[in-house]
């Protein structure tokens, strides 16, 4: 019986790895045209709004909301304020009462409950689509690029936030299209989607677009843009002069990042911010982009080196 256990064990892995070798195919034959439409895509972002977005023009938008969905916001700021599980449930459950269609009560319901992922996910896109609706189609033709920056739009952009970040676990490509709708709806991402997604863009091998981003947000200096772009250098040329020359920039801007990278297993953050440098956006950083570095192939050899022969006292 052990036997029998141990080979279809072994069965269920070499099948696993398979699936992940026919995935890694796929994303690396990628169709020319999607990347050439996805770089221009980004690199049409800061050109057409500009680093600070652009002033809203003309007549603001009319949104589809009604006086019971702006009621059910001011539970929604109560509900917020609370840090008591039970306490932030009962008033999700009241403000959905008062409107069907309130986003931010559906997520907490959503993310804040004992559900299986696949249950959450389901639950998540309810509570996009009842934002959607709430919101009315029209905004989403004549205003893209002011999301967030109005602020009916925000339970929207927050609830497909989170669908975004929860579905990377069972559909990367999904998760990718819709950190980038989210950037499409607001170039200067107040959410701060660019750092999930350019990590999901170096783990699908959609390296050409994940530079299209980098470049997007080109006067990023915090780990996550450094690092990446270290990465990215080194994936598209291997160890060079240059390469090795962004990996130090890197280093510069953060040294607590190597040491995390080479350990089998990084600590798990415990904190959500952080100043540039310090340890903890070190360790935020490798919460995410460890396996970036772990798996690929010469990745970490080339960051010992960058270490090396740079004159921070780092590792």
């Amino acid at each position: 019986m052990a036997t029998t256990k141990k080979l279809r064990k072994k069965k269920a892995a070499r099948k696993l790895a398979a699936k992940r070798a026919r995935e890694a195919e796929q994303a690396a034959a990628m169709d020319s045209a999607m990347l050439q439409d996805a770089i221009a895509q980004f690199s049409a972002m800061v050109g057409q709004f500009g680093a600070d977005g652009m002033p809203l023009e003309g007549e603001p938008p009319e949104f589809g909301w009604t006086a019971a969905d702006y009621e059910a916001q001011v539970v929604v700021a109560e509900m917020r304020e609370s840090r008591d599980h039970s306490e932030r449930q009962r008033l999700a459950k009241k403000a959905i009462g008062i409107s069907a269609h309130c986003a931010d009560a559906l997520i907490i319901l959503a993310t804040e409950s004992d559900h299986p992922l696949e249950k959450v996910i389901t639950e998540l896109r309810k509570a996009v689509r009842a934002a959607a609706d709430q919101l009315g189609p029209k905004v989403f033709e004549t205003h893209p690029g002011y999301f967030w920056t109005l602020d009916e739009t925000r339970p929207f952009m927050r609830a497909m936030e989170r669908l975004a970040f929860y579905v990377a676990a069972v559909d990367p490509r999904e998760s990718i299209e819709i950190y980038r709708e989210l950037i499409r709806l607001d170039p200067r991402d107040h959410q701060g989607n660019r750092y999930e997604l350019i990590a999901h863009l170096i783990g699908e091998a959609m390296d050409e677009v994940a530079e299209a981003l980098l470049a997007a947000y080109d006067d990023e200096t915090g780990a996550m843009w450094t690092y990446s772009r270290a990465l990215l250098h080194f994936r598209r040329e291997g160890e060079t002069d240059a390469s090795v020359l962004t990996g130090i920039r890197a280093l510069k801007s953060n040294p607590h990042v190597p040491a995390l990278l080479f350990a089998d297993q990084p600590p798990t953050p415990q904190v959500d911010s952080f100043s540039p440098g310090d340890e903890n956006e070190a360790m935020l950083y490798a919460d995410i982009c460890h396996p970036l570095w772990k798996y690929t192939d010469g990745a970490r050899t080339y960051l010992r080196t960058v270490v090396e022969r740079s004159t921070l006292k780092t590792v």
